[in-house]
């Protein structure tokens, strides 16, 4: 399985394959996967001990498995075909950074400074900016482009109008090769961010990288972009 997706989606290929080793070869060891139940697998996801937003997640990834097996003549039936995918009953607002607690975040690491700009200012997400090029960025806009080896979620591409803070933050990243990103990795860009937050004092909690995503989005609407702007 991890072969054929490795061709068909490698940028996401070391989550998912991480996620597998997880939910999978670590329960079953060496078991034939025909002899794993319905109700086993019920029983495992619905002991994690994770956010049922994540167990959704790792439900759908082993799902994909099992399906595909069925596909390809592995398996004649998916122990997960009737199975419930874990449901969360919490429901909050997206976190996101006002200014203030942006240019707070800039200062408590300026060499990083940039990355968190640039984010913020497109709502980019992580795995976008990594492999973000500099022939992706043309005047006033910005590609976020989707190929076969670097495939954004939608797998589809779209165009981002270049705001001031973005254009700030391309401005103070050294061009160097052909990625924006020729320093980091989506693991250091998470990674870094977090040791960010951790030395801030923001309340209420501190949020994520997808958090920048959020603020870019909340900070358009909030300046009369059209909601269906927005989602284009």
């Amino acid at each position: 399985y991890l072969d054929w997706r490795q061709a068909k989606y490698p940028s996401s290929q070391q989550r998912v394959a991480r996620s597998l080793e997880t939910q999978l070869v670590r329960p079953w060891g060496q078991r034939p996967a025909a002899s794993i139940t319905a109700e086993e697998l019920d029983r495992l996801f619905g002991q994690l001990p994770v956010a049922k937003s994540t167990a959704h997640l790792r439900f759908s990834q082993v799902r994909a498995v099992f399906s595909w097996a069925v596909k390809h003549d592995k398996l004649t039936d998916n122990p997960m075909r009737a199975l419930e995918a874990p449901k969360s009953l919490d429901s909050k607002p997206a976190r996101f950074y006002t200014q203030a607690e942006l240019e707070r975040l800039y200062a408590l690491d300026p060499a990083f400074a940039p990355v968190i700009r640039l984010i913020a200012n497109t709502g980019l997400r992580v795995s976008e900016f990594t492999h973000l090029r500099w022939a992706d960025i043309h005047d006033d806009t910005l590609y976020v482009v989707s190929t076969s080896a670097e495939r954004t979620k939608s797998a589809r591409w779209r165009a981002i109008p270049l705001l001031p803070g973005a254009r700030q933050a391309l401005s103070e990243i050294s061009k160097t090769g052909e990625y924006v990103s020729f320093r980091h990795s989506p693991k250091s860009v998470v990674e870094r961010f977090r040791e960010v937050l951790k030395r801030s004092d923001l309340t209420p909690p501190l949020g994520s990288t997808h958090c920048l995503r959020h603020t870019f989005i909340s900070h358009l609407v909030q300046h009369g972009v059209p909601l269906r702007a927005v989602q284009l």
